[in-house]
């Protein structure tokens, strides 16, 4: 009985009202929004000669200005073949470069791709399986910097 007492007396307490305590019900809408933001952002150009390779003959004979990485390799297989000077872009596409000035062979390393990335400036030739560039001029370049547009869905919570 007293068990019951006890209980009884435990719950009066937690339920009881006092008239100096007002309680208070408020009830909040929260509802989402889909917003689209444009974000812009700035990111280094990759070079690809693609459009060249692809297009051969429409290029045949045109004036370029390639940006990429100078290699001289050696092409042939074991201890026999020829070294070749080639541009090399971001995707491992490469033009035979031809007829280098002198003054432009300081910048290639036998058996070696550059670090730094180059112009080059000459004829593009198409061959029957590839391409090259007679060269007029090489010089040290940056990568240049491209603005990338991205739409994305933001969603945003309102409160009500």
């Amino acid at each position: 009985m007293s068990v019951i007492i006890f209980i009884i007396l435990i719950y009066a307490l937690q339920h009881r009202k006092s008239p100096a305590v007002q309680e208070d019900i408020i009830i909040l809408k929260i509802r989402t929004i889909n917003r689209t933001a444009t974000i812009y952002e700035t990111v280094e150009a990759k070079s690809s000669f693609e459009e060249y390779l692809k297009n051969k003959d429409k290029y045949d004979g045109t004036v370029l200005n390639l940006t990429g990485f100078l290699r001289y390799k050696l092409e042939g297989t074991g201890n026999s073949g020829i070294f070749k000077e080639v541009i090399v872009d971001d995707f491992g596409n490469e033009i035979d470069l031809v007829n280098i000035p002198n003054l432009y062979r300081k910048h290639f390393v036998k058996r070696e791709t550059t670090e730094e990335l180059y112009n080059v400036t000459g004829n593009f030739k198409r061959t029957f399986k590839s391409a090259n560039i007679d060269v007029d001029k090489i010089t040290v370049t940056e990568r240049p910097l491209t603005i990338l547009e991205r739409k994305t869905t933001v969603l945003i919570n309102v409160t009500e």
